[in-house]
């Protein structure tokens, strides 16, 4: 029974962890080398983790890594299913589309201040 109740908490901090509860510093999991896509749009540098193809990805499982170009620090949001991100230059800001199931979202970032807003 021990050793259950033991997995099964396990478990729960598996599923529930966000990238803010990782001992990994956030701009480590930004260089990371894992499969992402990377865009250069308008002056900023895009990295979206997880595509669901190599080649031609639709969709990521996310997080996503914004920065412009000349910047050291990124912008780390932890969204998942993650369809597109379209950049506004003017006003430093990023649309992230979201979506889960047949509900979609768009998620709008100030990149400098990693601060999300309507």
């Amino acid at each position: 029974m021990k050793i259950i109740l033991s997995l099964v908490t396990a478990l729960m901090f598996t599923t529930s962890c966000t990238y803010s509860q990782l001992d990994t510093p956030l701009d480590a999991i930004c260089h990371s080398k894992k499969q992402h896509t990377l865009v250069l749009k308008s002056g900023y540098e895009i990295k979206i983790f997880a595509p669901n193809n190599a080649i031609s990805p639709d969709i990521w499982e996310g997080p996503v890594c914004i920065r412009k170009v000349q910047e050291d620090n990124y912008c780390l949001k932890g969204y998942s299913l993650i369809k597109g991100i379209e950049i506004i230059p003017s006003s430093d800001e990023a649309e992230i589309s979201i979506f889960s199931g047949s509900n979609s979202e768009i998620k709008r970032v100030k990149v400098k201040s990693c601060k999300e807003f309507n």
